[in-house]
């Protein structure tokens, strides 16, 4: 059999995202599965050792070289590869089948209104006219939208790494070449020592922790978390609450209660370095990951917590609703969120052999699903057969460079008042420093 080659498109380190990591891991075995070049933004991405690596700009596909683009829900990271999509057609990686941030920033952030119409038309049809006026406005959820059918249609082949995205993908466009591969991800050689970690960072051997290790962001429900913990807290002294994330930003009044009477139920550590947020990891009693799962996307971070041997508690949404019950708890988010929460804690805390039955069960089932070198076998074996798959470049939209500066002026008015009725006047400040710091160098404001 000939070895596939791959152009392998993502964002790369020094870049902070989930993907990045994700990418960084995946390459040594599919390099070792594929002839693979890594197409890199420069200057922003830097070379990877032991894997051949191109510029973006000198990019041109070799003779039966697949197009590999990992597509993940944000402009700064992933908009670099768009263009490329387009012209040179080949296998999406699907993280997200909303990616409302990545086609709103290429088109109504860049002012391009008959970008947005194009990208919505295919799945909204006449209501499309309204529902780009509701987004302008923002007066709708974008995520409760879709806007991945372009880049599903400019596509040879998909991969996704959930049923519920396969069948959304489909249903969308039922001729889609489609795969499922499960997102691998490092396998710890041995379980480490709960116990040692804890004392390590502070806790007490007997604490049962319970941590948020997923970025912020006000879906992932993190105040109904911090609720539940509060209202058990009296009657368990050893419950702690670590939510060990970034990224985002809390509200004033849920910062003022972790700073007052949560401060020494709840740690929160911002952005941590691999090995101190892996150790966070495998202290845990147990994870959680309360989010509205709109998009169909995979949590990197609830893989790896499996992979550690952790069990977790889970809204019963979206692709959550897939990962065995051997190893979940998943609640339903009815109207009182936070008692089915604390109810579950609760049933965890008296039963403290749970925790560690479930655990049990997260680690042997990453051991056969959730390799790296499974998900490369599966992903040379779909760029080789995606190969005969005919090439047709298209435009796609929001590539076109074209927009209004009204039209971008009025789309980012409307985003703040968005950003501060969610996050307050501080959290808005600090999102808007956030997104300025992310912005690749060169890049004009948009």
């Amino acid at each position: 059999m000939t070895t596939p080659r791959i152009a392998f498109f993502s964002p790369l380190r020094p870049v902070r995202s989930g993907i990045t990591d994700y990418s960084h891991e995946l390459l040594p075995e599919l390099s070792a599965r594929a002839e693979v070049r890594v197409v890199r933004d420069e200057p922003r991405h830097a070379p990877l050792e032991g894997v051949a690596s191109i510029a973006l700009d000198d990019f041109r596909p070799l003779p039966d070289e697949m197009p590999v683009y990992q597509i993940g829900n944000s402009l700064d990271h992933h908009g670099f590869m768009v263009p490329s999509m387009g012209r040179y057609p080949g296998v999406l990686v699907l993280h997200d089948c909303c990616l409302q941030y990545l086609m709103l920033g290429l088109t109504l952030r860049r002012g391009d209104w008959r970008g947005l119409i194009d990208t919505l038309r295919p799945i909204h049809g006449a209501e499309t006219p309204r529902v780009a006026r509701r987004l302008l406005a923002h007066t709708v959820d974008p995520n409760d939208l879709s806007f991945a059918y372009p880049l599903i249609a400019a596509s040879r082949g998909v991969i996704v790494h959930s049923e519920l995205a396969r069948r959304l993908v489909l249903g969308w466009k039922p001729d889609a070449h489609v795969a499922v591969i499960a997102m691998g991800v490092p396998l710890p050689e041995r379980r480490a020592d709960p116990a040692e970690l804890k004392r390590r960072y502070g806790y007490a051997d007997s604490d049962f922790v319970v941590a948020s290790i997923s970025t912020l962001a006000h879906t992932k429900r993190t105040e109904v978390l911090v609720d539940a913990v509060a209202r058990l807290a009296p009657e368990h002294p050893g419950l702690r609450l670590l939510i060990a994330g970034g990224g985002g930003t809390l509200s004033a009044d849920l910062k003022a209660r972790l700073r007052g009477p949560l401060a020494k139920v709840v740690r929160w550590t911002g952005w941590l370095p691999a090995e101190e947020y892996n150790d966070f990891i495998a202290l845990a009693d147990i994870v959680a990951d309360l989010r509205f799962a709109k998009g169909a996307e995979t949590s990197a971070s609830l893989t790896r917590a499996i992979a550690a041997g952790k069990g977790a508690l889970l809204r019963a949404q979206g692709t959550f609703l897939e990962w065995p019950d051997e190893f979940t708890l998943k609640i339903r988010g009815g109207s009182d969120e936070v008692e089915e929460v604390a109810s579950a804690l609760h049933s965890m805390l008296r039963d403290r052999g749970r925790a560690a039955r479930m655990g049990e069960a997260a680690w042997q089932y990453a051991r056969a699903h959730l390799t790296l070198a499974l998900a490369a076998e599966k992903y040379a074996a779909f760029a080789a057969e995606m190969i005969r798959v005919p090439a047709a470049p298209s435009a796609i939209p929001g590539t076109s460079g074209q927009g209004s500066p009204l039209l971008a002026a009025a789309f980012k008015l409307s985003r703040m008042l968005y950003l501060q009725r969610h996050y307050g006047w501080s959290g808005l400040r600090k999102r808007l420093g956030e997104e300025l710091r992310r912005r690749p160098q060169g890049a004009t404001p948009s």
